[in-house]
């Protein structure tokens, strides 16, 4: 073997421990701003059903107890009859995914459809509430979960609100916040190979010596 011959094999040998020196693994999924942290619906799409609406310039971000005893940064809505809601993509592992959303219905009058919750996943109905009847000041609240094995790639996850009858400035108020993702379907594979230091040093050490070799 020539001189020029171990030196290429060298720098690629180098090359390659570099590489692997500066290698992480793929960290887990998660979705974009699940908790409206920004005050806004960034990652988020809005969608109306054919014939629905989400209300008067909803949804929005506001401040509300979407949980009790908790006020936290919450997507508010005001659903007509047919509704609406949000949706977001995510490229997933493949797997059994865990999906949770808090929701809550606010009653500003007694009204008989505070509104129905419907957790999705890829526009498939995972959990639902019907929050029924409303009274004023009332607030109605429940978590949706769901287990679901997807497959890899990319998968839709939302939330749609409907209601039996149009809205109007007294209509039921609904919120949802805490979004949230997890199981095996947000890691990544455990089977690959996390990369090794010690062996990326042992190669850049046998190059070093190989260089010195062939000079």
């Amino acid at each position: 073997m020539t001189a020029n011959t171990l030196k290429t094999l060298a720098l690629t040998a180098g090359t390659t421990a570099l590489f692997w020196m500066g290698a992480s693994p793929a960290g887990a999924v998660d979705l974009i701003n699940g908790d409206f942290a920004t005050g806004d619906l960034t990652g988020w799409t809005v969608f109306t059903t054919p014939v629905g609406n989400n209300g008067p310039g909803l949804p929005d971000v506001v401040p509300f107890d979407t949980t009790i005893g908790t006020t936290s940064n919450s997507a508010r809505f005001q659903v007509g009859s047919g509704g609406g809601g949000i949706l977001q993509d995510v490229t997933l592992f493949g797997g059994l995914l865990n999906i949770s959303v808090d929701v809550a219905a606010q009653g500003l009058a007694t009204n008989s459809d505070g509104g129905t919750f419907a957790l999705l996943l890829n526009n498939t109905v995972v959990d639902s509430f019907v929050s029924g009847t409303i009274l004023t000041g009332g607030v109605k609240r429940d978590t949706l979960t769901a287990s679901v094995p997807v497959g890899a790639g990319v998968n839709s996850i939302g939330l749609q609100i409907t209601r039996l009858f149009s809205n109007s400035a007294d209509s039921p108020l609904q919120y949802a916040t805490n979004f949230a993702i997890s199981g095996p379907a947000t890691q990544p594979n455990t089977s690959v190979p996390e990369p090794d230091l010690g062996m990326a040093l042992l190669t850049l050490g046998g190059l070093g010596i190989l260089i010195r070799r062939v000079r």
